[in-house]
């Protein structure tokens, strides 16, 4: 049987410790990074792997779009984001941009690409303070994570975790995962879980 790849960065969804994406939105995430093994052995799930592909076509043609009306808007936004001192203050200019938006719809895809850009900038400086302020040493990071043994479910479903890692704690023996790259500033709201074979710190 041919064996499921499931990303360290959907766990956290997964599990439903994901601050800004679902569960449904994970496993869409999650048949997709697997279409060819969705359709060789798991055909009865060929109608939410098309329903998962529609959805992500669909998502990334509303983000064209945004992008395309409000890229100054939003690029001004995340340039004052960046300088801000404080989550309070992110979230603050954060409101500041998107009331630029008028149409309802257009601002939540805008509160989307916001989250994602501004997290994505900003996560080597998450990573640097959660170092400073824990004292733990990072190791490898933002590599190619690949767990090369792979695990079966009662059901008899072979997967393997793989991607890229933001980082591992090697005290810990934790493979770590930043998700809040906007609220947190002490990191003292960290949660621990194991996950099909491998132990996690969410960040």
């Amino acid at each position: 049987m041919s064996c499921l790849t499931i990303f360290c960065t959907e766990i956290a969804a997964l599990i439903g410790r994901h601050p800004y994406r679902t569960l449904d939105e994970a496993i869409g995430a999650l048949l997709l990074h697997n279409e060819r093994v969705v359709h060789k052995e798991f055909p009865h799930l060929k109608t939410q792997l098309r329903e998962a592909r529609v959805k992500d076509a669909g998502g990334k043609k509303r983000e064209f779009i945004c992008r395309k009306r409000h890229g100054g808007v939003l690029e001004s936004g995340l340039a004052k984001m960046a300088k801000a001192e404080c989550p309070e203050e992110v979230r603050v200019l954060l409101d500041e941009t998107l009331a630029e938006i008028d149409e309802p719809d257009e601002r939540d895809v805008a509160r989307g690409i916001v989250f994602k850009t501004f997290g994505t900038r900003n996560e080597d400086n998450v990573i640097l303070e959660y170092e400073r302020l824990t004292g733990r040493r990072l190791t490898e990071k933002n590599t190619d994570f690949r767990l090369s043994r792979a695990f079966s479910t009662p059901s008899g479903i072979s997967y393997k975790i793989g991607g890229r890692i933001d980082g591992v704690c090697d005290e810990l023996g934790k493979l770590v995962e930043v998700k809040n790259r906007i609220h947190k500033s002490t990191f003292q709201n960290t949660t621990s879980c194991r996950f099909m074979g491998i132990s996690l710190l969410l960040v």
